[in-house]
């Protein structure tokens, strides 16, 4: 392999900012058409990496918020806090920066897994930082079916509020995503939702009295930001009461909406150059304060553990690297085909292939270790035998032997269980043979052969 070839795959191989989902833009004739559905797309390159880079379980954190306001830099900074060492070039990190248009375009991901930083914690597992494309850029059709895919896909779907408030235009995407969720009858989908104030290292509110900042807990902080002063609100009365119904109607959905903050930003990271060093800067004295609450941030988000499949809270049901890759691709086209979509039957088909493949498969080997175990004892019996069993005494064996055993499984054709026992004359052998012939209502036939 030539030089520049290893240098290429080397480079493949580092870390990186790489484009998840991408937002088609319409054209003109679509843009008229009002039962028009904004189209999504999966990165082929990006499905692959997860599939093949990542273990379960996979915890997925995704930084979502209005334009502007910092996520981009902040999700840069949460894969420099997590490294160990670094791996990449700092022009491979995620784009930051002002502007009237935003940097990131749909959903971006770091295509390397990163490890929990907690010591304490079993080593296995990855996480997965996905940087979502800053609402207000983009339709409000499109924004919506962002903030639904990565609600759906996340275990901590962090809204980034710089000032620390969640305004109308924030609250009304959030309202429109939620409100897709009345549909869906699976339990176990609503995401892990964390408000992230930047610039707030504390929990505070004015007093209306001195202009103080009072310090409040996390929960006082989270009802104020949901409650609307409607004393020194400008918005006209009606606007306010759909204001307020809307954040009844988020508390009452989320009904664990948590929050986290983190200390200020320090100076010599303001900087949105791409040659930016913030693998050192982040471990630098001056930032010490600043890295020690983004690690403690880092870990609330990771508290809940992995992903597991949708519609289930079971411990053993992480979602696997090759499923989740899967999934997202399933779920685009299931965003892409209707403008309320519903994953339901998709939720529903991913719940029972788990359990055609894991459960189901973990009864039938036990089913089959024991059958075996019983054949062995019989084995055992026949070989101790001290003249040779006649032709008409092995068929007589054969015969009390042969069994069948029938079992019925919920949305599910019976199943069969053949066991055909055969006895030869010579030393004990134990020979199994499994077939599933699912053209006769999957049989499932197991054929023992032994010799005595």
């Amino acid at each position: 392999m030539s030089s520049q070839n290893i240098q290429t795959q080397h480079n493949d191989q580092e870390g990186r900012a790489i484009q998840l989902i991408r937002c088609i833009p319409p054209t003109d004739e679509e843009r008229k058409n009002s039962r028009y559905v904004p189209q999504l797309e999966v990165n082929p390159e990006a499905k692959q990496i997860i599939a093949e880079r990542f273990e379960a379980p996979i915890s997925i954190i995704v930084y979502v918020g209005n334009m502007g306001v910092g996520k981009s830099k902040l999700a840069t900074i949460t894969i420099a806090a997590l490294e160990n060492e670094r791996s990449h070039q700092a022009s491979r990190m995620f784009q930051s920066g002002a502007g009237a248009k935003g940097v990131t375009q749909g959903v971006w991901m770091w295509s390397e897994p990163l490890q929990d930083p907690d010591p304490n914690l079993d080593a296995r597992g990855s996480i997965l930082i996905l940087d979502c494309e800053g609402m207000g850029d983009l339709d409000e059709n499109t924004d919506t079916n962002l903030y639904f895919f990565c609600m759906l896909i996340s275990t901590a779907f962090v809204v980034v509020l710089r000032p620390p408030r969640v305004d109308r235009y924030q609250c009304n995407r959030l309202y429109g995503t939620l409100r897709r969720f009345e549909r869906i009858r699976a339990q176990y989908v609503l995401p892990n939702l964390w408000l992230l104030p930047l610039d707030l290292p504390e929990f505070v509110y004015k007093d209306p009295d001195t202009s103080e900042d009072v310090v409040i807990s996390e929960e006082q902080w989270i009802n104020n930001i949901f409650t609307i002063d409607e004393e020194h609100n400008r918005l006209a009365n009606d606007k306010n009461q759909a204001l307020k119904r809307r954040y009844e109607y988020i508390t009452q959905m989320l009904p664990k909406i948590k929050a986290t903050n983190i200390h200020y930003l320090p100076q010599s990271l303001h900087n949105n150059a791409q040659t930016l060093d913030v693998y050192s800067l982040i471990r630098s004295e001056e930032s010490r304060s600043y890295a020690t609450s983004i690690k403690a941030a880092i870990k609330k988000f990771l508290a809940n553990g992995g992903k597991r499949l949708l519609g289930s809270v079971a411990e053993h049901m992480f979602v696997r690297p090759s499923e989740l890759a899967k999934l997202m691709t399933d779920l685009i086209e299931v965003i892409n085909k209707d403008p309320v979509p519903n994953p339901d039957e998709l939720i529903n088909q991913y719940l029972q292939n788990r359990f055609t493949v894991e459960i189901e498969e973990e009864y039938l080997a036990r089913f089959k270790r024991d059958l075996a175990h019983y054949v062995t004892q019989q084995c055992e019996k026949l070989s101790q035998l001290q003249n040779p069993p006649s032709e008409q005494e092995i068929s007589t064996i054969i015969e009390k032997r042969r069994c069948t055993v029938g079992t019925s499984k919920k949305n599910t054709p019976s199943h069969f269980c053949v066991v055909c026992l055969t006895v030869t004359s010579g030393a004990p052998q134990l020979e199994c043979d499994a077939y599933n012939l699912e053209q006769i209502a999957t049989h499932d036939v197991f054929k023992f052969t032994f010799q005595v």
